[in-house]
């Protein structure tokens, strides 16, 4: 974190969540700089502005690397990772959490007007992640509300 504010990069192979999110951070928080935001992970890492000092990390891509792996080497360069996705297993939140993401935050597939994109926070503790239950139960919520 350098002066005070926050990096973040964003990685997320849909244009409209890139866009979108981007705007409605900047317009929340004065302490945050959207420094990167790409559509691969290969982008986030060839960016000169890399490494960031937080980045939301889309579980789909649609290339070979998994998650896991990602996370491991965003630790690796000191940077914080949320993992962000529409649609996730239990399990690969878990794995997710597991190989060092800070938490998983969900992307409601409704896009609003003002923002370009919904997002519900999914806050993931110690208490809460060692309860598989938690997190199964959150998302067969998630799906029936669907």
């Amino acid at each position: 974190m350098s002066g005070g504010s926050i990096s973040l990069g964003i990685v997320d192979d849909h244009q409209v969540l890139l866009d979108g999110l981007g705007a409605w951070i900047r317009a929340q928080a004065d302490d945050i700089e959207v420094a990167v935001a790409c559509p691969s992970w290969a982008g986030l890492l060839a960016n000169p502005r890399y490494p960031v000092d937080v980045v939301l990390l889309d579980l789909e891509l649609g290339d070979a690397l998994p998650p896991a792996v990602k996370i491991a080497t965003l630790l690796l360069a000191g940077v914080t990772t949320v993992v962000v996705s529409t649609y996730a297993e239990p399990a690969l939140v878990r794995e997710c959490i597991s190989a060092g993401a800070l938490g998983f935050v969900e992307l409601v597939e409704e896009v609003q007007s003002q923002f370009g994109v919904t997002v519900q926070d999914v806050e993931i503790t110690e208490e809460n992640f060692g309860s598989i239950d938690a997190i199964d139960s959150f998302v067969e919520r998630k799906r029936r509300a669907a």
